[in-house]
C-alpha cells in the first residue's frame, strides 16, 4: 500500500502531426510556454473523448484529428501542492487550419527538431516517443 498516494487532475495532450510530419505547438499566453494542445479530463469522460474535446476547443480541429495510442505519461505535484497526471497521445491531422481559443496567443506547425527545442524535458520525451511510434506505423 502506498503511504502517500497521488490525488491528481488528469491532463491529456495531443502530439499532433500534420500530413507533412510537422508538429503542432500552441503558446500559452499565461506562462509563456510552448506546449501540445490538450487539457483536463472531465469527470466521467472517456480519455480519447476528452482529448478530442480539448483539441477541438483549443485549435478548432475536430474531425481532422485521428487519435492513436498513448506514448508518454508523467506524474508530479505542482508548486501549489496539487497532483497532476498527464497522458500524451500520438495523433495525426488531415487538416492544418488552426483557430486558436482564448487560452493561447500563438501556434506553430514545426519540424519535430524545432518543436523539441521549444518544449520542456517531459514534453520533449513525449515528442520523441510519438515520432518513434509514427515511424514504426509507417513501415
Amino acid at each position: 500500500m502506498t503511504a502517500n498516494p497521488l490525488h491528481a487532475t488528469v491532463s491529456l495532450k495531443a502530439v499532433l502531426f500534420s500530413p507533412e510530419g510537422r508538429v503542432l505547438l500552441v503558446h500559452d499566453d499565461d506562462d509563456g510556454a510552448w506546449e501540445f494542445p490538450g487539457g483536463r479530463l472531465d469527470t466521467g469522460e472517456r480519455p480519447v473523448d476528452g482529448l478530442r474535446r480539448e483539441v477541438r476547443e483549443e485549435t478548432g480541429l475536430d474531425q481532422a484529428v485521428d487519435v492513436d495510442g498513448p506514448v508518454h505519461t508523467d506524474a508530479w505535484t505542482n508548486s501549489a501542492g496539487q497532483g497532476r497526471f498527464a497522458v500524451a497521445y500520438r495523433c495525426d491531422a488531415t487538416e492544418t487550419a488552426v483557430e486558436l481559443s482564448h487560452e493561447h496567443d500563438d501556434f506553430r506547425w514545426l519540424a519535430p527538431a524545432d518543436a523539441a527545442d521549444r518544449l520542456n524535458g517531459e514534453a520533449r520525451l513525449a515528442l520523441e516517443r510519438a515520432r518513434e511510434a509514427r515511424e514504426v506505423e509507417s513501415r
